[in-house]
Formats: C-alpha cells, sequence, structure tokens
C-alpha cells in the first residue's frame, strides 16, 4: 500500500547572522546590550557583585527568549492570569464566568448560535471498521476522502467523543416485549440477560465513541457600526430587514456546507445524518454530566470550573488537553486508528482549515527564497545543513503539486482531551495517551497554563482558541481519515450477537430490518459454529421469536428443551415419519415438482424416460386417492405412500413395451428399497404432532443414506407450516452441506430462501464444508441472499477461496486461520467487524457442545431424574419435553 509523505513544516525563519533568525538577534542585542551597557557604563555603580548578578540574569534572559520561548510562556501567563481561574465567590460572580466559558447562545432550527452570532452545523457520522477492509477498499475510501477534503472552501472541526456505554433503552425495550408474553421463564432469562450484560459493560469499562463533523458559518448577525451611529426610523428599519436578510443568507449557506459535507463523506461509504435540535442538545449537555440537577436553561453550561496550570476542572470531572506538535514523516491509511481504539476515557478535536490558494503560493514562494538564500549562504562557507536542504524540497514540492493542481493545502490541529474522575487517574491516563501517541510517532505537549483556552476548543462548537496548526497537503491529510473503527450502532429491536473483538462493544442487529432476514456461518470443526446460532436462537427467543431447527447431529435438542420447546425425534423406530406425498397444506403444483427433485435424490440419476414416466406415475397415484390438481377441496384427502407409488409402476409393467418395461423394471427396483427394503420405514403416512411453537427435528438416529432425504421432506413440511404464520420466525439448517452436495436439494433452499421474507422467515445456514458451498451455482447464490455472515475460524487450505469470495485481506486471512473458539468476522450492512461471542454462565451452560460439560449435565440430569437434586440443572425451569 501507499505511503502518504507529511512534509516538514513549511513556514521558514530566514536565518541573518551566525545561523540566528531576526527574532533571536533582536532579543540576544536587547539583553545583552543591556547587560554590557550595566558593565560598562560609568554613571552606573551598583556594586562589582550586583552587577555580576545583573548582567548574568538578563544574558540568561536573552538566551531563554532567543532559544527557549521565553516569550511564548510570557504571553501564556498573560492568558492564564485574564482566564477564568475558579467559579466561586457571589452567584451573580459565577454566572457571569460561566457565561464568559460558553459560547453557546441559543440552539434552535437544527443549529447552533453562537455569542458572536456565528453558526454551527452538526453531523453525526458512523464509522467503518477500516483496518480489515481490503487494500482497494481502503484505497477507495481514502481517495473518497481526500476529494471530500478539496472539495472544502470553509474549515471544518471533527469530534470523536468517548462516553459511558449505555444500553438502558435497549434492555428497557427487551424487558417490555418478554412482558408481553407473560412468561415467567422468559422473564427469569431476561434479568439474567441484563445483569451479564450490565456486568460485562462494568468490568471491561466498555465505551462507545461518537463522531461528529462541525460545520460553521460566520456572518455579520449584528446592525454595521455606521447604521447605529446613523440612526434614524428609516434607517433603522432598513438595519432590520438587512440583518433579517443576512440572517436569511447565512443560513443557507451553512445549508449549502452541510449537503455538501454529507454528499461526500457518503461517497467515503459512511453514514451521515445532521444532529436536530434534540439531540444537539443531547450531545452538549453530555459534557456537563449533572444536568438532571439543573433547569434546562442551563444545560449548556458547567456549574463549576477550576482552572489550574496543567488541568481544568469542569465540574466534578477534570480534563488534560495533549495537543499534537509534530507528526511522523511516512503516513499509511487510517495510521490515526492505534489512537481511535486506545482505551481510556478522552476525547479527539481535529480542527482542518483549508488555506486560500492565492495566500498559499505567495507565502511559499517567500519561504523557498529565505530557505535558498540561507542554503546558498552556507555552501559559499563549506557547510551543509541537511535538515534545510530536505525542508526546502518539500516546500518546492508541496508548491509544485499546488500550481498543478494536485494538492491542496490546509492547517490542521490535533488535540486530545483527558478526562478522569480523580487527579491521580488523570495522571495516569495522560500518560498512557502520550505513549499512545509517541508509539505513532507524534509529538504531544500539555499547553500549561492554557487549560481554559484547550478545554473550549475541545467542544463541538468550532472554536480553536490553542491554534497549534501544522500544514499539511490534501494528499497526507486524506491518511489521517479518522473514521476508522465502529462502535455501537445497535437497533432497539435487535440481538446481541457477539462484541467487537477490537473494542468490546455489544453488537446488537435487527436482522429482520435487513433487505433479507437470511443468515450463513462458515467455519471449520470446532470453531464455534453451534454455540454462536444456539446462542442467537437462545436471545432470539426473549424476543419471542419462533424456531424450528433441523438437526442432523441432535445438537440442539437440550437446548429447544430447556427453552420449553418440543424434540421431534425422527428415525427408523420412531413412530414420527414425513410421507414424501403429503401436500403439507401446500400448492399441488409446487409439490409436484418438489417430487421430482426428491426422486432425484432418492432414486439416483434419472433418463427423461424415466423422469416422465414418474410424472404420470404421481399424477396417476394421486388421482386414485381423489386428489384433483385443480380441485383446492380434495388437496386435504389422505395422499397416496410409496407404496402406492411401487403397486401402480408394477401394475403399469404388465402392459408396457420392450423400451419402457426396461425404465419401468429399473424403477421398480430402487422404489422397492423404500416399501420392502432397508428404508421401508419410510411407507407410512405422516404424523407429526406438534405441542409448541419451538420444535427441533433430530434426525441424528436416522440412516446416513437417508438423512439428506430426510432433511429435504423436514424442509418442506417445516416452510408450508412457516406460512401460515406471519409473525417473525427462525428456521436453522445445521450441517447444510449434506443439503448443498446435492443439487436436487441446494437449488430447493435456494428457492427458499429467496423467498422467506414474504413469510417473515429468516433462515440461518450452518456449514464447514466451504468447497461444497462455493462449488455450486446454488451455494453461490445463497450467499448473495443472506444479509449477514459470520466467518469463525478456518482451515489454511480453503481460506484463499474465501479471500476471493468476501474480499479479505491479508490482516483477515490470517485473523480467521489463528482464530480462538467464537472469533471471527462478521458481515453486515457492507461492513466487516472482528467479533468474538460471548455468553453468560447461564447461556453457556445451557448451549455449550464440550464434551466433558456435555457429560456432566447428562449425570446432572440423571441425578435431578433420580431425586438428588445437585448440579447445573437446578438453575433450569419451565422444561417442557415432547418426544413425538
Amino acid at each position: 500500500m501507499p505511503a502518504y509523505e507529511i512534509p516538514q513544516n513549511l513556514k521558514y525563519e530566514e536565518k541573518i547572522i551566525a545561523n540566528l533568525s531576526f527574532a533571536q538577534l533582536f532579543w540576544i542585542a536587547l539583553f545583552f546590550g543591556t547587560a554590557a551597557f550595566i558593565f560598562l557604563s560609568e554613571g552606573i555603580d551598583w556594586g562589582f557583585e550586583a552587577e555580576i548578578v545583573i548582567g548574568s540574569l538578563l544574558m540568561f534572559m536573552g538566551l531563554g527568549f532567543a532559544f527557549f520561548d521565553f516569550m511564548g510562556y510570557l504571553q501564556a501567563f498573560y492568558t492564564y492570569a485574564k482566564s477564568v481561574h475558579e467559579t466561586k465567590g457571589s452567584e451573580e460572580d459565577k454566572a457571569r464566568k460561566l457565561e464568559k466559558f460558553m459560547e453557546v447562545d441559543r440552539i434552535e432550527a437544527d443549529t447552533i448560535y453562537l455569542k458572536d452570532g456565528s453558526m454551527r452545523a452538526l453531523l453525526q457520522v458512523l464509522p467503518l471498521n477500516f483496518t480489515i477492509l481490503s487494500e482497494i477498499e481502503q484505497v477507495a475510501i481514502i481517495s473518497a476522502y481526500k476529494a471530500f477534503l478539496n472539495s472544502l472552501d470553509f474549515p471544518v472541526q471533527i469530534v470523536m467523543r468517548t462516553v459511558k456505554m449505555n444500553l438502558e433503552d435497549y434492555l428497557y425495550n427487551l424487558k417490555k416485549g418478554v412482558e408481553e408474553h407473560e412468561n415467567d421463564q422468559l422473564l427469569e432469562r431476561f434479568y439474567s440477560f441484563r445483569g451479564f450484560v450490565q456486568q460485562f459493560i462494568e468490568k471491561n469499562n466498555v465505551k462507545n465513541r461518537l463522531f461528529y463533523v462541525v460545520v460553521p458559518f460566520d456572518s455579520l448577525a449584528s446592525t454595521p457600526p455606521i447604521d447605529r451611529l446613523l440612526g434614524g426610523k428609516d434607517r433603522a428599519g432598513k438595519g432590520e430587514e438587512e440583518k433579517a436578510l443576512n440572517k436569511e443568507h447565512a443560513v443557507n449557506q451553512l445549508d449549502a456546507r452541510v449537503k455538501l459535507c454529507q454528499e461526500k463523506l457518503r461517497k467515503c461509504g459512511l453514514t451521515v445524518k445532521r444532529l436536530a435540535t434534540e439531540e444537539i442538545n443531547q450531545l452538549l449537555s453530555s459534557y456537563f454530566e449533572d444536568t438532571g440537577k439543573r433547569k434546562r436553561a442551563d444545560w449548556l453550561k458547567p456549574t463549576y470550573l477550576k482552572n489550574e496550570f496543567n488541568r481544568i476542572q469542569v465540574n466534578e470531572e477534570f480534563n488534560r488537553v495533549v495537543a499534537a506538535h509534530a507528526y511522523p514523516r511516512l503516513v499509511r491509511e487510517g495510521w490515526l486508528n492505534p489512537i481511535i481504539l486506545a482505551e481510556g476515557n478522552f476525547d479527539l478535536v481535529m480542527y482542518v482549515t483549508p488555506t486560500p490558494l492565492e495566500y498559499v503560493l505567495s507565502n511559499l514562494n517567500r519561504e523557498l527564497i529565505k530557505q535558498e538564500s540561507d542554503m546558498l549562504a552556507a555552501e559559499s562557507k563549506g557547510l551543509v545543513n541537511p535538515l534545510l536542504k530536505v525542508q526546502y524540497n518539500d516546500t518546492y514540492r508541496t508548491l509544485e503539486k499546488l500550481q498543478k493542481g494536485e494538492e491542496k493545502l490546509f492547517d490542521l490541529a490535533l488535540y486530545v482531551n483527558v478526562k478522569a474522575k480523580g487527579k491521580r487517574e488523570l495522571d495516569l491516563l495522560t500518560r498512557r495517551i502520550t505513549a499512545d501517541l509517541n508509539s505513532i510517532l507524534v509529538i504531544p505537549r500539555v499547553p500549561l497554563m492554557k487549560m481554559q483556552q484547550a478545554m473550549q476548543s475541545i467542544y463541538p462548537v468550532f472554536s480553536d482558541k490553542l491554534r497549534v496548526n501544522r500544514n499539511i497537503p490534501s494528499n497526507a491529510l486524506s491518511a489521517c481519515f479518522p473514521f476508522t473503527s465502529s462502535f455501537l450502532n445497535f437497533d432497539e429491536t435487535g440481538v446481541m450477537f457477539a462484541v467487537n473483538k477490537e473494542n468490546k462493544v455489544p453488537i446488537i442487529l435487527d436482522v429482520y430490518k435487513f433487505v433479507n432476514y437470511n443468515g450463513l456461518v462458515l467455519g471449520t470443526s470446532g470453531g464455534g459454529k453451534s454455540f454462536a446460532v444456539k446462542l442467537y436462537i437462545l436471545r432470539n427467543f426473549l424476543k419471542g421469536i419462533k424456531t424450528m431447527v433441523i438437526d442432523p447431529q441432535g445438537e440442539y435438542s437440550e437446548l429447544i428443551g430447556d427453552l420449553g420447546g418440543q424434540l421431534v425425534e425422527i428415525s427408523r423406530e420412531s413412530e414420527t415419519i414425513i410421507n414424501p406425498f403429503d401436500l403439507m397444506g401446500g400448492d399441488f403444483g409446487e409439490k409436484t415438482l418438489s417430487l421430482m427433485d426428491l426422486f432425484r435424490l432418492m432414486l439416483g440419476e434419472l433418463t427423461e424416460e424415466q423422469k416422465n414416466l414418474l410424472d404420470k406415475a404421481v399424477l396417476s397415484i394421486y388421482e386414485e386417492k381423489g386428489i384433483i390438481p385443480n380441485d383446492k377441496a380434495t388437496w386435504s384427502k389422505t395422499p397416496p405412500t410409496l407404496g402406492d407409488l411401487h403397486a401402480f409402476i408394477q401394475r403399469h409393467k404388465k402392459h408396457a413395451e420392450h423400451n419402457e418395461l426396461r425404465d419401468l423394471i429399473t424403477l421398480e427396483n430402487r422404489v422397492r428399497l423404500y416399501t420392502e427394503g432397508a428404508f421401508s420405514f419410510m411407507n407410512r403416512q405422516t404424523k407429526l404432532d406438534f405441542a409448541s411453537a419451538n420444535i427441533s427435528f433430530n434426525i441424528e438416529k436416522m440412516p446416513k443414506q437417508v438423512k439428506p432425504i430426510m432433511m429435504f421432506l423436514i424442509l418442506e413440511f417445516v416452510v408450508n407450516k412457516m406460512r401460515e404464520d406471519k409473525s417473525r420466525k427462525l428456521l436453522v439448517v445445521d450441517e447444510a452441506w449434506s443439503l448443498l452436495r446435492h443439487g436436487e436439494q441446494a437449488d430447493y433452499l435456494f428457492e427458499l430462501i429467496k423467498t422467506s421474507r414474504k413469510y417473515a422467515l429468516g433462515i440461518v445456514i450452518i456449514t464447514q464444508e466451504v468447497t461444497d458451498l462455493l462449488a455450486t451455482e446454488a451455494g453461490n447464490t445463497i450467499l448473495a441472499n443472506t444479509s449477514w455472515k459470520i466467518l469463525l475460524r478456518q482451515e489454511p487450505a480453503v481460506i484463499k477461496t474465501l479471500a476471493d469470495k468476501f474480499n479479505l485481506n491479508i490482516e483477515e486471512e490470517n485473523y480467521l486461520l489463528t482464530a480462538d473458539i467464537g472469533e471471527g468476522l462478521l458481515f453486515a450492512m457492507n461492513e466487516h467487524i472482528p467479533i468474538k461471542v460471548i455468553a453468560s454462565e447461564e447461556e453457556h451452560e445451557l448451549i455449550t457442545t464440550n464434551p466433558d460439560e456435555l457429560e456432566a449435565r447428562k449425570k446432572a440430569r440423571m441425578n435431578w431424574a433420580t431425586g438428588k437434586k445437585e448440579g447445573p440443572l437446578q438453575k433450569v425451569t419451565g422444561k417442557h419435553w415432547a418426544k413425538a
């Protein structure tokens, strides 16, 4: 990937004599000259010792002003002396100081109005998971961000706000939904889940980070002084009218800037929205945490300030601002991401200010002349100044690119505000943040004695009081793309899938608001597929979503039983079975088509003549049972069985010609397996009795030769039943590779996935056979029709295939190859999110697939059944087991 070069500071102080600038010569001449005057003047006689002390002090001050920026410290001290030190004294005095601190006058019409008449609009930006995008995608986003920067002819402020993780609204809405079901077991599970989520957030100190872009517009809102001087009713009237016109113009200009930013940022793949008045109020008031104790009118200012040498206390919170003073020479896309992801309570602010081209060109030309002059002077003395040569080359290249229109020059200011409840905690976090900045080669400095101005620069109102700027071209500035890590963006009606592995933020999605509701889980054996899907089922259960599982290995029986659901076991010994000819409440035409697919699965490859014979046979045996294709009233009659098909073939064989006879004999021999042979248990009428909305079809004991056939029949049966119910439903198909390896079943599954949305049905496909999935056209179409996908740990043999299909970059490939159990990537809403599936102790107990833990549960269940109430089953209540 390309590296982006940040040039040295283009501002240069020309050297006059002895490699000293004009300012340095001035201070040395002033103080050293004064010291010499005291020593040499005959009119001053303070004594030798006093003159030595005073002279030395003056020379020290001269060196300080010349080389150690004493003037800067003096200005900072003056600024500190003028600042608010502490809000104490009378209420009037407090109010005056606090009013001076905050510049916001009012918020109306989705706009912040400052006291000087200028306006601000706030855009909230939902960031990307930038680092795990492919290289092509990253370069495309950076290119789009550069286009955004180059389109700016006004400054913007970018704010990253760290706030407490708050899921109370989500949990409250979830509780309301649970209470509607009037189910004590469900409510108990909710309280357990809520406690787990709250404890996880508290224990891991999980923070949410919100991103904003502040768009300013400065306008003359007050009447011009000349109007006030001239006075007069007519003139005053014109002033008011002109003021209204100015305001309307300013609002239109601000709206135009907002639309430009929204349009350009959306092209970066970002979701952007303008904050409404109430949202702005909530954001600004969040900087002063005790708003609930005060009147709404006082929300936009603190109640207490204490401005100290290197920190400032706002209400109960201590703050320290760290400013970036120098940047690395070479950077890559998203190089600020380590800071965005850094742990701790801090805010990050960037001021991006475009510099007018005509001003830049003339200034850079002057800088080049000064630099070249000093270089020539040094060379004439036989000296080489490498730093000056680098600076000259940087300035020359920047000027060249600006003149060609390839670049645009900006001033960049970057501040980090560290926040803590105590001074010790503030010092520790400051050291950690400065270490993080140093690790990416940013040199941080604390603006001593300027904490009030620094704090005012942090608020999202575009008011940079510090002005610690650095010029930077648009190409390098585009690499400073800050929207690189996704934090909490949850749907209040959603389900918690996992947590973001990078920042531990819960991922809560409502898939029933996606384009389709289907999901795909891919992973190697032991990677946590079943665990993740069981957890998904369990948390959907809290929302009252009906679930059916096609379970080839009996892995879901325990869970469905513990949820009060029903276990339907289908095996050669069980009474339950599905008749392949049962219409199952479906359409006759659809049934005959699905039978042709089923026959290819049951009977092997068929010739066209054999298919034609079977089609005639199917219609005949239905008619023998009184079921007529065009008469729906007859569709509910008792259907034929495989025995009826076999009998029809035998009868028809007696009158068949030679060629037809051969095909009929072949069909007869193949069908006999299901009527008189090893699989004759399938030659029965359907017998299924549902007593619950949540059902697991356990076909673990079904012979492996007919297990794909039974999965096909169950799938068809379940779909027909689910079509009758328009509420939200979930169908889980485990070990889907056994379906996908057969073209007939894969096609059927594909058609089902395409049409499931109109029945409010979400289908979850689970498989570890990546090759089988990607080798068929139907499998690839399934990929295209699943709105969310989870990739867990993968084998080296398939990682390249997956990388091509999912556009994985090398970091993602390595991550999937080395992922721990339950770790992987979630693909949803056009994002790749690194995840870790986490469960509470109670959830883990219900869904574990660990053999040792399962054995312990089995023993505990046996103890429970024999009256020894010990072990984990004591925590589980309300079981309903029904073995049909």
